[in-house]
């Protein structure tokens, strides 16, 4: 009797545990259920101000679709990976990051393609803002700046080859040492006389030979853009090989600097869609909101970086147009790193690059 009563109360306990778990697990979403709101992966900072101010509340306002926007804590790649995997899609977008990295998440199937159908305002925007994979956000140049008061009026560096001569420019220099030294390579081929489609692939020889006659005279090789403007606010170096936006940054905070435009080049930041989103059809609406040139100068205004819709620049102050890469007096002397010939030869051989750059560095 007794193991028939325990039998009993077993069974009614095992039914008790499965309704109850039953019971939890319609009460809590699926992955990748439906949201009412979206989620955008951010880099944290001056850049998540910037795309909440311009993109993400103006967005809210307008279509009544929540934005929280999330800083990546780990790998992007290894985010979105773990997402697919899981069939648990936290983000619904990726921001500003480059197209080799979205490459390979699309080439992986983290990424959706672009529904061209409701992204409709891409005309005007620069060269390769539009991917099957992602719309450009903004532009991350790549200029000459240097120093006004050691170069001042008539006597300022006008292209590459003035920054490799340290004869008729003297002074000490500084350029980075991050990942990705393909640019640089390219830089000292373009001062070599080189046009930016004969860059690559590169010429490893000639390049670090050219290389060779500046590297005396690099007093900063930063690591990070914070080092770069301090370097600059200080006066530490008269010339450096900079980012846009921490140029226009360092000008802001008073440093006595210019920028040559002259064969300065950008890569483009990117919006994109993860794969599986459940928000889908609302990420593609904000990836054309984002197209809009009037929310792309408040979001120059914020971070300093240069929006991807050229008719931007009549949106900003008239004492910020000039310093825009798209305006009408800059915009022909720059170009699309990514877009130049065998461009996809950096995106193939970062690794070789790194390897041969670090070992010149060391020595």
């Amino acid at each position: 009797m007794k193991g028939k009563l325990f039998g009993v109360f077993l069974v009614n306990a095992l039914i008790g545990i499965f309704v109850v778990s039953f019971i939890s697990m319609i009460n809590v979403p699926m992955a990748g259920a439906e949201r009412d709101h979206l989620v955008v992966q951010t880099w944290g900072g001056k850049l998540a101000e910037a795309q909440e101010k311009a993109f993400f509340k103006p967005f809210s306002e307008m279509t009544g679709i929540k934005v929280i926007g999330v800083e990546a804590g780990t790998s992007v790649g290894g985010k979105l990976a773990a997402m697919q995997r899981s069939k648990n899609i936290e983000w619904d977008i990726i921001t500003a990051d480059y197209e080799s990295y979205n490459t390979k998440y699309y080439n992986k199937g983290f990424l959706e393609e672009v529904d061209y159908n409701v992204v409709t305002n891409t005309g005007d925007l620069v060269p390769g803002s539009k991917k099957v994979w992602g719309v450009a956000q903004y532009l991350e140049g790549v200029c000459l700046v240097y120093n006004t008061k050691t170069f001042p009026e008539g006597k300022q560096p006008k292209s590459y080859k003035d920054f490799f001569d340290v004869k008729n420019f003297p002074g000490p220099r500084a350029m980075h040492n991050w990942g990705g030294p393909s640019d640089n390579l390219s830089i000292a081929l373009m001062a070599d006389g080189l046009s930016p489609d004969d860059c690559l692939p590169i010429d490893f020889k000639r390049a670090f030979e050219i290389m060779n006659r500046v590297k005396p005279h690099i007093k900063v090789w930063y690591t990070s853009g914070a080092q770069l403007v301090q370097a600059l606010l200080d006066e530490e170096v008269v010339m450096a090989i900079s980012t846009d936006g921490r140029a226009k940054s360092a000008i802001s905070m008073g440093a006595p600097i210019n920028i040559e435009w002259n064969q300065s080049f950008y890569y483009l930041a990117y919006n994109c869609v993860v794969k599986n989103s459940p928000m889908k059809d609302a990420a593609m609406k904000l990836l054309k909101f984002c197209n809009r040139p009037e929310q792309q100068a408040i979001f120059t205004q914020i971070i300093g970086y240069t929006g991807a819709n050229p008719k931007a620049v009549q949106y900003l102050p008239a004492e910020l147009q000039k310093s825009q890469s798209t305006h009408p007096d800059n915009i022909n002397k720059v170009f699309n790193f990514m877009t130049i010939k065998n461009a996809q030869w950096a995106i193939d051989n970062v690794e070789t690059v790194d390897e041969k750059w670090n070992s010149w560095i060391a020595k």
